[in-house]
């Protein structure tokens, strides 16, 4: 098996068509049917892929590689609608409209891209004030594309895009009492809950900044996926397991996908599918029902293998 079939991104189709996205580190992105397992290719871009976004729709596909070269194309027929270069690698990427995408890269420098000008897209520095550009680590997305909610380590912000400014602000997590070395925060999709996993796993309302539900820590995590209701988190471990756990942080799924480390996890936003990278490349899709496995490690890197 060689490095350019091997998986670097995985995303899940919103739609009811059941498609899983991969990227791999050659370059390529490829469209996989959970239903019938068949795969088909996309144009390559120049790099390893980092990030991979579908609109709530399922007609678009973004790409973005380890050098900021970004692609959106039609997800059916494979050609291009826009393509861009960002400052630096892509960490996370969204579809906002038509023209219309959000970025976040790896020096937590947040842009919004639309067509501005006859030569192609133009990026916006997302401010804290209209003129000041904030810094975040990644971002939830409002259905409309006009609010994101954005994380910064242990605090969350609510960004507006008409006045491009961050409205409000919430910390309710003091850095300095959390006991174990490491954890885990994040945002579910749309940013209407953010949770921690830390010393224990608490999931907060973003718009009220309430605690909604709490529950135990029961295994250390490298990769978390939070459903948008907040009524389930997929963890993946160190030990290449996937666990699906509920608001009391009590396992739904327990199971072995995989020897390596677990470095992504995805899922659906209504639930039903989760996916998974891990350090090796290997990827998989996994039911979050009842755990089976619907593309087994072995299966998807046969898949990328195949002519």
């Amino acid at each position: 098996m060689t490095s350019s079939l091997l998986a670097t991104a995985l995303t899940l189709d919103c739609s009811a068509r059941d498609v899983a996205w991969v990227g791999t580190r050659q370059g390529s992105v490829a469209r996989l049917s959970l239903r019938d397992s068949t795969l088909r290719w996309l144009p390559s871009l120049g790099a390893a892929i980092r990030c991979l976004a579908v609109c709530p729709e399922g007609r678009l596909l973004l790409a973005a590689d380890a050098s900021g070269a970004v692609a959106v194309r039609h997800a059916e027929e494979g050609t291009e609608v826009d393509a861009f270069k960002a400052p630096s690698e892509v960490r996370q990427a969204a579809i906002l409209g038509a023209r219309q995408y959000v970025t976040v890269d790896g020096w937590r420098r947040g842009f919004l891209w639309s067509p501005q000008t006859a030569n192609g897209l133009v990026p916006a520095a997302l401010c804290s004030d209209g003129k000041e550009p904030v810094s975040f680590d990644a971002f939830g997305t409002s259905k409309d594309g006009a609010r994101l909610v954005l994380l910064s380590a242990l605090k969350w912000m609510g960004w507006e895009r008409a006045g491009n400014q961050v409205l409000s602000e919430h910390q309710p997590i003091d850095g300095m009492q959390l006991a174990h070395l490491e954890g885990l925060v994040g945002l579910s999709a749309s940013g209407a809950r953010f949770f921690i996993y830390w010393d224990d796993y608490q999931v907060f309302d973003t718009a009220s900044g309430d605690l909604v539900s709490e529950g135990q820590r029961l295994t250390p995590a490298t990769a978390a996926a939070l459903s948008d209701d907040g009524s389930r988190l997929v963890l993946g471990t160190p030990e290449g397991e996937l666990w699906v756990v509920n608001e009391l942080g009590e396992p739904l799924v327990r199971r072995t996908v995989s020897k390596a480390s677990i470095t992504q996890v995805v899922m659906r936003p209504r639930g039903g599918r989760v996916g998974w990278v891990d350090e090796e490349g290997g990827f998989g899709v996994v039911d979050a029902s009842t755990g089976e496995e619907l593309l087994d490690r072995a299966a998807g890197l046969a898949l990328l293998a195949s002519p």
